[in-house]
């Protein structure tokens, strides 16, 4: 059951470390303990419907069977002292379930997925800006696997923008944002050659075939050591075309950016093994 929904006073962030805001004064909004936050984090990603309290306990306190309701319920009273001054009417609490109501509540996922859906890519980069809750550590398994599939989820709908809009610099001719785009996918998967070809294309249009070369031999060395196995044909097909100046070396007709990454032009990263 989805609940009705009326204004948003409280901002989340959940990309990279967590954090809390009010978004009337962009005041830092202070919750007190690691299980708040996991239980605020997870009734934020469900906004608007209606969670079990023993779906809740389980997902939060799973050794504490006996005394995950009560646990439950001393954590919203944390949450609610918390968030009081800032928005006294966020939850909707019955007997057996928790809701935060959608429109009390925005969160930078939710706003990244609106932007990506909508192919306002620009937006959608700005927001994905790590992981998701990279800095929970949570005890409970349960609370982990879902952390884990939002990361997923996510990671996989970040990789689509980036790799969309390193494509719409690159047609534009901005080759620093392109880079610094094809550098983000690359990290998610620095084994995933298609991503890896993007990044040496770029590398060799604005930053010349010397760099594109060294970064694709690096690329190579990776493939070899971490899957013990040779690089795709795609991959050495791209480095010989590179070696015989297929590409335009665009960063001496175009004027750099002065507000763009400046390490991203004339060199490139050194590639470290996984793990």
């Amino acid at each position: 059951m989805k609940v009705q929904t009326t204004g948003p006073s409280i901002s989340l962030r959940f990309f990279n470390a967590f954090a809390a805001y009010s978004t009337r004064t962009s005041q830092p909004i202070r919750i007190s303990s690691l299980k708040a936050k996991a239980l605020l984090a997870y009734l934020a990603m469900h906004a608007g419907e209606e969670i079990p309290r023993e779906r809740l306990g389980k997902l939060l306190w799973p050794t504490a069977l006996a005394d995950g309701r009560q646990n439950v319920r001393q954590c919203l009273l944390e949450l609610q002292h918390n968030l009081k001054p800032y928005c006294d009417d966020l939850f909707i609490v019955t007997r057996d379930t928790i809701a935060i109501r959608a429109d009390a509540v925005s969160t930078d996922v939710r706003d990244f997925e609106r932007y990506a859906k909508s192919g306002d890519v620009q937006n959608a980069d700005i927001l994905c800006t790590g992981e998701f809750l990279a800095t929970c550590s949570p005890e409970s398994e349960d609370y982990a696997s879902w952390i884990a599939s939002e990361r997923a989820r996510l990671s996989a709908l970040c990789c689509s923008v980036f790799r969309t809009l390193a494509r719409v610099y690159d047609h534009n001719h901005r080759g620093a944002a392109a880079i610094r785009v094809a550098e983000k996918l690359v990290k998610f998967d620095p084994l995933r050659e298609e991503w890896q070809r993007l990044l040496i294309e770029l590398y060799a249009r604005y930053n010349g075939r010397a760099t594109a070369l060294k970064y694709g031999k690096q690329v190579i060395g990776l493939i070899e050591r971490e899957l013990e196995a040779d690089a795709e044909p795609e991959t050495l097909a791209l480095l010989d075309a590179v070696r015989r100046g297929d590409f335009i070396n665009r960063a001496m007709e175009l004027p750099v950016n002065p507000s763009a990454p400046q390490s991203t032009i004339g060199s490139a990263p050194e590639l470290h093994p996984l793990g």
